[in-house]
């Protein structure tokens, strides 16, 4: 994650923060809609899994421009995840879904190239944390 690809997805998140309910609801709504073998992975009251995604947002995208630190901390987060080790498909299909949710919402302000870096900076999260989980379940299985 270079600093150019960060300012790009800061930039393109600008007109997002008037439509992040709309954005959690549509995501959630796909996510399960395209790929229903993932709903028994979720709580059947999405509420407090709606407001973690939607209070996560923000901080990751403003850290995007500091990729070691952002690392570190979703490690941490997928180290209290130990499923999302065995759950690859499970973020593949979480990314796909914001990469679609965010070019629905973001209008006209939407090219290959924002989808391109949509693509690498979810990758890059989605490896941090599953680096955690592994690392974790490494770690309880030596224990």
């Amino acid at each position: 994650m270079n600093s150019e690809i960060a300012h790009r997805l800061q930039s393109s998140c600008t007109g997002l923060a008037a439509c992040a309910d709309e954005l959690i609801e549509l995501f959630y709504s796909r996510l399960f809609a395209e790929n229903p073998s993932l709903r028994g992975r979720f709580p059947a009251g999405l509420a407090d899994q709606k407001h973690r995604l939607l209070a996560a947002i923000g901080p990751v995208i403003c850290a995007l421009d500091e990729p070691q630190r952002l690392a570190a901390t979703l490690r941490d987060i997928g180290a209290r995840h130990p499923a999302l080790a065995r759950s690859s498909d499970l973020l593949v299909a979480m990314r796909d879904t914001m990469v679609y949710c965010l070019h629905e919402l973001a209008g006209g302000h939407w090219d290959d190239q924002t989808e391109r870096d949509w693509s690498a900076a979810l990758d890059f999260i989605g490896a941090a944390l599953i680096e955690g989980a592994r690392a974790a379940h490494t770690t309880r299985r030596a224990a």
